[in-house]
């Protein structure tokens, strides 16, 4: 599953397809092979430190995100290497700045030529990818909106006309208009909690984004200023 997937769900179409395919693989076996074990969610991947925000951000995608970082981990020592390392010297007390002075030196030990350019320039490359993660996202809700609330309204707008259409007509056509407008009342109903269903996530997605860029351009902006 994607980032993105946890405010963008499957589509009940699909789903429905997909039911009928196994429904029709497994109509002749016994009630007890029918159940297929449940895969085990795996475990959310623990944040380094936690994101200040003032604004509603989404715990799972902060971990999601830090996850893709690892993931995308840049080979050699770097700011991934030098955050968690930092973040095993929390119970010390210790400010954050001189946890990550101790990290770069123990690092630096290790890798004599790393240095404090490499450490500053990999942060910019994981500013890129959660970047990348941020643009992904707008398109995906971008397409989502274009389904789920733009179709759906010309859906409506068709729908609409051809109800006054149908109240021109003869008594006997007067049930299938009733029945149409209640299609269309319940169309609307999904289309205006889905439009703002989308809204509420997608900001929920940005501030989300947009916090952990804020704090890795506060944690650049301490690392400049480390006595390393």
């Amino acid at each position: 599953m994607g980032l993105i997937d946890l405010f963008i769900k499957p589509e009940p179409e699909e789903k429905k397809n997909n039911n009928e395919g196994k429904k029709g693989q497994s109509a002749s076996k016994p009630q007890s092979q029918q159940t297929a074990p449940k895969a085990e969610t795996p475990e959310p991947t623990p944040l380094p430190y936690t994101i200040d925000s003032t604004t509603e951000v989404s715990i799972d995608v902060q971990q999601r995100l830090w996850k893709t970082l690892q993931d995308r981990n840049i080979p050699g020592p770097d700011m991934m290497e030098l955050v968690t390392y930092s973040t095993s010297m929390e119970s010390s007390g210790l400010p954050v700045e001189k946890r990550y002075e101790l990290a770069f030196n123990v690092l630096k030990s290790q890798y004599p030529n790393f240095n404090k350019k490499t450490l500053l320039n990999s942060v910019d490359v994981y500013i890129s990818y959660v970047k990348e993660e941020l643009e992904s996202g707008k398109r995906q809700f971008q397409e989502k909106r274009r389904r789920e609330v733009e179709l759906k309204n010309t859906e409506i707008q068709t729908m609409n006309a051809n109800c006054n259409k149908l109240m021109a007509q003869i008594e006997e056509l007067k049930k299938k208009q009733a029945e149409l407008s209640e299609q269309i009342k319940k169309s609307q109903e999904a289309v205006s909690n889905a439009d703002k269903n989308i809204a509420h996530n997608q900001q929920v997605f940005e501030n989300t984004i947009n916090a952990l860029i804020a704090k890795l351009q506060a944690d650049k902006e301490v690392m400049s200023n480390l006595n390393i």
